[in-house]
């Protein structure tokens, strides 16, 4: 195993950071060396044979050009999660309070969330049915449920299937209680 790339950041003690789970893709998101800055890295480029990798490299003399940063938040970045397929990724500040969501490719902004009014600690981010739902738990003792996709036909659709299979089990249920 050998060393790809060391990667400065941002003072980072919750070792805040994301990879891409995508099978062609290697894309990297982490604290970016300002406060409430992201930066992006596609490293797919490794599946190349004709790459080579030193492991001295730091990161001002990446084999790896294409880094896109931004600024996400005003305060420190406190949760990052991309999506499978690496083109979207979620982000929280330590206020918690907004979520936002970028394109990977320009870093523009996507949609942006209020979990709240008051500060949290986010836990946790994650997608779900094929991007079109975010959601999010804090120390606030809650979830939260975003839709993400604006196709609310679609949107309409997956509900609509979730809760025939949720009353589908309900049903299973009442049914095996019954008979014992």
């Amino acid at each position: 195993m050998k060393t790809v790339e060391v990667i400065l950041t941002i003072d980072n003690e919750e070792g805040v950071g994301t990879i891409s789970s995508a099978i062609d893709k290697y894309i990297l998101c982490w604290p970016d060396l300002a406060k409430g800055n992201i930066a992006i890295k596609d490293f797919s480029e490794l599946k190349s044979s004709s790459v080579t990798i030193n492991a001295s490299n730091l990161e001002k003399n990446s084999i790896f050009k294409n880094k896109l940063s931004f600024q996400a938040h005003e305060s420190k970045i406190c949760f990052l999660k991309l999506n499978k397929e690496g083109d979207k990724l979620a982000t929280a500040s330590k206020r918690g309070n907004i979520i936002r969501i970028f394109d990977t490719i320009k870093g523009c902004i996507i949609q942006e969330l209020k979990r709240g009014s008051g500060d949290a600690n986010i836990y946790s981010i994650n997608s779900a049915f094929d991007n079109n739902f975010l959601a999010i738990t804090s120390d606030h003792g809650t979830a939260h449920i975003f839709v993400i996709n604006k196709d609310m036909k679609k949107i309409t659709n997956i509900l609509s299937k979730s809760t025939k299979i949720i009353e589908n089990v309900k049903e299973k249920n009442e049914n095996e209680n019954i008979k014992s």
